[in-house]
């Protein structure tokens, strides 16, 4: 079957939490196509601002059956696979080039790395709270992230200056996660349990 995606391109997991695999589809649903297989899980799928190329998260197991998140790239269709870094998870394209991802272990803050030369890591935040899922925003001036477990902040790059713009409320369990910018940048989407 011949798929020919229109702009812009939806890519999502199944979230079948044993064997969640990446797929795309166009933005009205149609021409569903699934683009890895295995046994692994694939998790944090997301388009690169070409929209040539897919970063995600695969989940593999060291030799006592623990997870090893490692961070990966490939075409739209599942080909030219590319590992970049492990112990890594969360991953979004700041650039073409840059990648913004949480460590696996230790304080999760958000760092970037060159997709060219993964092992040189800048860390964007220096505060030793906890902030996850990462997205920027299309213009690429600042990111959303779910940040202490609870609010949505938004982070300015340049000055690293950030504030909340969707609180939670932990004492009586609201939680908001997991944002994305719109593609337009005027709307953002989250999980919460409010």
């Amino acid at each position: 079957v011949g798929y020919t995606y229109k702009t812009p391109i939806v890519v999502f997991t199944d979230k079948d939490y044993s064997d969640s695999q990446i797929s795309i589809m166009n933005e009205d649903g149609s021409e569903i196509q699934e683009i890895t297989f295995g046994t692994l899980k694939k998790n944090y799928p997301r388009l690169s601002p070409d929209r040539n190329k897919i970063i995600f998260e695969l989940i593999d197991k060291d030799e006592y059956s623990n997870d090893i998140p490692i961070l990966y790239t490939m075409n739209l269709n599942g080909s030219e696979l590319t590992k970049l870094i492990t112990e890594s998870t969360q991953p979004s394209w700041s650039s073409k080039d840059k990648i913004a991802f949480v460590p696996k272990y230790g304080f999760q803050v958000i760092y970037l790395f060159d997709l060219f030369n993964p092992s040189v890591k800048e860390k964007l935040i220096e505060e030793y709270t906890v902030h996850k899922t990462p997205s920027f925003s299309p213009d690429r001036n600042s990111l959303i992230c779910y940040f202490n477990n609870q609010d949505i902040t938004q982070i300015d790059i340049a000055t690293r200056d950030y504030i909340t713009i969707i609180p939670g409320d932990k004492n009586n369990g609201i939680y908001n996660m997991e944002p994305e910018f719109s593609p337009d940048g005027k709307n953002i989407v989250f999980s919460s349990n409010m």
